[in-house]
């Protein structure tokens, strides 16, 4: 993202910054990350759809053509724009790809079975500090021993969830006026999928949280120091199995509770606020 930011600076003039520097840096650096941790692949549609756009000039209406001669250059302008963003897009893609087979070419010798098992164990298997995810399943009975159908559903309801969200930002992405806005909105729109994820995943871990306290350096909000204080609360998990006894199970509902519903109070202020801020807005008008 700070690959990006730099490259939708109004001083970066030089076009190639934006189409090749921009999504190449951003596109290394995420693999990167993702070669640590798979879960910042979340952003990447976000990311890829912040290079089209950058890639795609002009920015300001003093760069765009005057209404004499729109007509004429209208065609080509668009074509030669969208050809320049799509490409920028496919170069960021492929970028991150890049990076990720070269991290797991050095154990290629493993097998892909052996590079794969521990993530299809965690994506089957894992269920530990649940939140919301564990609201649906105790509200429509689901459990370890419920029909794979029903899993299954619970499972799409909540990607299906997700992939909106994530639509919802590359639209706003894609029709940004400036490379500052669209930025803006990249950052917006990874905090909430990383945080949609987060309180929706079957097995969440603090250092999960860790991405989004990154991005809060360029967009601080109150919720997310929360977030980094609330999940320590992981930790007292390990105490109520071990000390305990025949109460652990009620003292890990109430840790969980506590943990993730800190988290929501501090998204439903921050929606308050901002709701608070545009009727006021409104009766300024």
């Amino acid at each position: 993202i700070s690959a990006l930011a730099t490259s939708a600076k109004p001083s970066t003039k030089h076009p190639h910054v934006r189409r090749f520097f921009a999504p190449v840096a951003s596109g290394m650096l995420l693999g990167a990350s993702a070669l640590a941790k798979l879960y910042p692949l979340a952003v990447l549609l976000l990311s890829a759809a912040a290079c089209i756009r950058l890639a795609s000039r002009p920015f300001d209406s003093s760069a765009a053509p005057s209404r004499s001669g729109l007509a004429l250059r209208l065609s080509s302008g668009l074509a030669l724009r969208l050809s320049s963003g799509l490409a920028a897009g496919a170069l960021h893609l492929g970028c991150v790809l890049g990076t990720l087979s070269l991290g797991y070419a050095a154990f290629a010798g493993a097998g892909a079975g052996n590079l794969t098992e521990s993530l299809w164990v965690y994506l089957t298997q894992w269920n530990r500090n649940a939140g919301l995810r564990q609201v649906l399943d105790f509200a429509t009975g689901v459990g370890p021993l419920a029909p794979a159908t029903v899993r299954i559903f619970i499972t799409a309801l909540v990607l299906l969830g997700l992939a909106a969200l994530m639509l919802f930002f590359i639209r706003r992405i894609l029709i940004t006026a400036n490379g500052q806005s669209c930025v803006e909105w990249l950052l917006k729109g990874s905090m909430a999928v990383l945080a949609a994820w987060l309180l929706t995943a079957k097995a969440v871990f603090p250092w999960y949280a860790v991405p989004l306290i990154a991005l809060a350096a360029s967009r601080p909000r109150f919720w997310v120091l929360g977030l980094s204080g609330a999940f320590a609360a992981y930790y007292l998990l390990f105490l109520a199995e071990y000390r305990a006894g025949p109460a652990a199970a009620s003292w890990k509902a109430v840790i969980t509770a506590v943990e993730h519903g800190a988290i929501w109070l501090g998204l439903g202020w921050a929606w308050w606020k901002s709701q608070g801020a545009r009727t006021a807005a409104f009766w300024r008008l």
